[in-house]
């Protein structure tokens, strides 16, 4: 699986959003070297996977704070991607539960883990993240 690096092109240029940005690919990238230690599910992963979700609804939380409150355009596709990325992790997070671990990983889980990783947060970053950003730019509001 490929990891996610940080690129210059994901910068904000908001550091509080940049911060945290940075913090959600070190936590996906936890993600993706607890997969890559064993071939079973383990609680060590289970564990990463449910800091990631505490985490990004932190974030998110944060992000539709400050678009609801200074009524950026986008709000209702900004909070409908946040639920479907909370929706999946939440989705992963039960695949990965001690409860319905599997033995092995199945290679379809393993595409579904890069997508949603790297994929999925690529397309978020430069997406609505972006839109969002500008617009808080334009704004002239400072977030803390």
């Amino acid at each position: 699986m490929k990891k996610l690096h940080w690129k210059e092109e994901f910068e904000t240029h908001i550091d509080v959003i940049d911060d945290q940005h940075r913090k959600i690919v070190g936590l996906l990238n936890k993600i993706i070297t607890s997969h890559e230690s064993d071939s079973r599910h383990t609680l060590e992963s289970e564990a990463i996977i449910e800091e990631f979700i505490e985490y990004i609804t932190f974030h998110f939380n944060m992000e539709e704070y400050y678009a609801s409150k200074y009524h950026f355009p986008g709000y209702n596709n900004l909070v409908e991607e946040h639920n479907i990325i909370r929706n999946m992790f939440n989705s992963l997070k039960y695949y990965y539960s001690k409860y319905t671990r599997p033995e092995h990983y199945s290679s379809t889980t393993v595409k579904y883990i890069d997508i949603v990783i790297v994929e999925l947060f690529q397309a978020h970053f430069f997406g609505i993240d972006r839109e969002f950003a500008n617009f808080i730019k334009e704004q002239h509001v400072d977030i803390i």
